[in-house]
């Protein structure tokens, strides 16, 4: 029984291994087929590593830049967050602001009143350290109207004070006395320009003694532009415009030596020439290109007023011989600039052997001293300019040359209404006696009065000496009036 139980044991033993072989051999089956896939697999594994091995350093720079991308979106994200709190801030003073706006604005317009209030309650003459324009001009008008130059601050603080404002800035008296002079500068800068642009003048002139001094005071008529139509420049000046108007200018009062003719236009020479040299060098004429000379003056003239005295007829006759050289003188300029010299040459020929033969002959004009030479070289320059002036002007059509040689004199009738008011007391004096009339008392004067008074009461018994007293003492309103002049108006 053991030896079958043991035959068994070793049959079930055979079977287990069969079984075990079987299942052994199936497993490897399993494990083979496996293994293969396996195989299969990891060399498609291997294939996708591979492929994934391009992959990685583009994955990696994506990655990267992917990185970077998000740090600067990160960095932005962080910028807006702030900017939107700065934003919120803002908003919300801004909110304040506006809430505190009706009160701030009632605060502003109250300081601005008291700002205006105090502004219009101070005058300031000054401009960055400068006395403004307007009152250097106020300080002129103030010394023409009579106020003296130390009293000027005086009288501007007061009148502002009278109209309730008060004045920063006073103006000492060397400063009206610089804007006095300013203005006559500029006066004759504008004298000056208006001359050199308008087309034809008139003059005038007088003068008259005070205290023993002789003054000549002289006028200009011409049309001047307005200054009110457009600005002042180069390209808008003209001679005549729509807007020129006839204006009198003043040129000034002056003293002078004597009052002989020869003096007064001596007088209107220097003062032409004033004005020729101020405006010449001013800014305006440089500007504009501007330019004007004392002949251009003579040139323009067309007319002399004067009264009926014969040192008035005189200067205008002297005005005329300087208008006359004027005209020979720009005629002959142009005609220099004109003619050839073949046509040039007889003249130039005539006025040097006229200058030759004046000295003498070669001899003695090479003898002459060089300041001599230069003395009768310029005599015949002025003789060639008169010759030459003059055979241009005769060539010139006879209306050309009425104009240029155009200039009228007119007399002033103060004298004459001054004749016909002597004329009228004369006359009224001898209607007392003829109508029998007592005339007015007789206004003699002190030494005249104590020789009346020991005249006899008859004129049969007077003197010859008292007679001539009552011939010149005068009576009536006119001596009235003379006396009244001596006693508050002397010229002593």
């Amino acid at each position: 029984m053991a030896r079958d139980a043991a035959q068994t044991e070793v049959d079930n033993l055979q079977d287990s291994q069969r079984a075990l072989r079987q299942e052994n051999y199936r497993v490897l089956r399993v494990v083979s087929r496996k293994a293969q896939r396996t195989k299969a697999q990891l060399r498609g594994v291997r294939g996708h590593l591979h492929s994934i091995e391009g992959i990685i350093p583009k994955a990696k720079n994506d990655l990267l830049a992917s990185t970077t991308a998000l740090a600067e979106a990160d960095k932005t994200v962080t910028y807006y967050r702030h900017q939107n709190k700065a934003y919120q801030r803002k908003i919300h003073i801004l909110q304040l602001r506006s809430d505190r706006a009706p009160r701030a604005m009632e605060n502003a317009i109250s300081m601005a009143k008291k700002t205006a209030h105090k502004r219009a309650l101070t005058l300031s003459l000054r401009h960055r350290g400068t006395f403004t324009p307007q009152a250097r001009a106020l300080a002129r008008a103030l010394v023409k109207s009579g106020c003296s130059q130390h009293t000027v601050a005086t009288v501007i603080a007061r009148v502002a004070h009278a109209m309730g404002a008060s004045v920063k800035h006073n103006m000492s008296r060397r400063t009206v006395q610089r804007a006095i002079l300013e203005g006559g500068v500029a006066a004759k800068v504008q004298l000056g320009h208006e001359m050199s642009h308008t087309a034809s003048l008139t003059a005038s002139g007088d003068g008259t003694t005070n205290r023993h001094i002789n003054f000549d005071s002289r006028h200009i008529a011409m049309k001047v532009d307005t200054y009110l139509a457009k600005p002042l420049t180069s390209s808008t000046v003209s001679p005549v415009t729509s807007s020129s108007i006839p204006k009198v200018r003043l040129l000034g009062v002056d003293s002078s030596v004597d009052h002989t003719s020869e003096t007064q236009v001596s007088g209107w020479k220097k003062k032409i020439g004033e004005i020729s040299d101020t405006y010449s060098a001013s800014p305006l004429a440089q500007r504009e290109s501007g330019s004007f000379h004392p002949d251009d003056f003579a040139l323009k003239l067309k007319g002399m007023n004067g009264d009926h005295a014969e040192d008035q007829r005189k200067t205008y006759r002297l005005m005329g011989v300087w208008k006359e050289e004027a005209t020979f003188a720009s005629l002959a300029d142009k005609a220099i600039l004109t003619l050839t010299w073949d046509e040039l040459r007889p003249y130039v020929d005539t006025a040097v052997d006229t200058k030759v033969d004046e000295a003498g002959g070669n001899a003695m004009w090479e003898a002459l001293a060089p300041e001599e030479k230069t003395v009768r070289d310029l005599a015949m320059m002025r003789a060639l300019s008169v010759r030459l002036g003059t055979d241009m002007l005769a060539r010139l059509p006879e209306a050309v040359q009425q104009s240029l040689k155009s200039l009228i004199w007119a007399g002033c009738s103060m004298h004459k209404e001054m004749n016909s008011v002597k004329g009228g007391d004369r006359t009224m004096q001898a209607a007392w006696t003829l109508l029998g009339l007592d005339p007015p008392i007789l206004l003699a004067n002190r030494d005249n009065a104590a020789t009346l008074e020991l005249a006899p009461t008859t004129t049969e018994s007077i003197s010859v000496a008292e007679e001539r007293v009552l011939n010149v003492s005068g009576r009536g309103g006119v001596k009235t009036t003379s006396l009244a002049g001596a006693m508050f108006n002397h010229k002593d």
